[in-house]
């Protein structure tokens, strides 16, 4: 029984590594290919998977971008949840310091910023980074909630989703005309999603007694 049980096993496992190496495969052409040119074909091709595997794995190359997109949202999420280096002298400096780090991450990984910001992504797949964005609005809220004392706010799972998506726009703006979110447009969106949250948050809020300045495991 128990050989039995590792025949069924090994399939299983198989099937697992080679759908990780399409995924990863697909992860690292989009360092160097446009969203628009790779095919499930393309990158069973480079991963050295069968094609007919490939495509029982996944129904098409928006069907594999659709998984990989929330292993990058993901990785997104942690690298935003990281402690911050305080003190800061309002939330709206929180704010600044958690896009400039999101643009940092960007930067770093093509292929997380042709599938989470980059317009050409097809509406399926922008739906799906809209479904994950509301962690990312609740990774804002709590990073602020960390430095200061952060009120009430009526549907703030909305409200913060929102400023998230705001700031998205002028990354996605900066895509359009410059093929890569520069910094002038980083400012851009900081101070519009600022000035959202300004809507609904007083400019000076309480500072916490117990931010984590300079903590241990601390980003910037």
């Amino acid at each position: 029984m128990a050989l039995l049980r590792r025949r069924r096993s090994a399939p299983r496992s198989s099937a697992a590594v080679q759908r990780s190496r399409l995924i990863n495969t697909a992860r690292a052409l989009l360092h160097s290919r446009r969203l628009t040119e790779l095919t499930l074909s393309d990158v069973a091709a480079r991963a050295e998977v069968p094609k007919s595997s490939a495509y029982h794995y996944f129904a098409d190359i928006e069907d594999l971008y659709g998984h990989l997109l929330l292993i990058l949202h993901q990785e997104v999420r942690a690298a935003l949840a990281a402690p911050l280096v305080g003190p800061f002298a309002s939330w709206s400096e929180v704010v600044a310091r958690l896009i400039e780090r999101g643009v940092r991450h960007f930067g770093a990984d093509p292929a997380a910023q042709q599938l989470l910001v980059d317009p050409a992504a097809s509406p399926d797949l922008r739906l799906g980074v809209f479904k994950c964005d509301v962690a990312l609005g609740e990774v804002f809220a709590q990073q602020i909630n960390a430095h200061f004392e952060l009120p009430a706010v009526t549907d703030r799972p909305a409200v913060f989703f929102r400023a998230v998506e705001i700031a998205g726009l002028m990354f996605c703006l900066s895509f359009v005309d410059h093929g890569r979110i520069t910094r002038g447009m980083m400012v851009e969106a900081s101070r519009a999603t600022v000035a959202y949250l300004g809507l609904y948050l007083p400019a000076k809020l309480p500072r916490r007694r117990a931010a984590p300045s300079g903590s241990v495991g601390a980003n910037p």
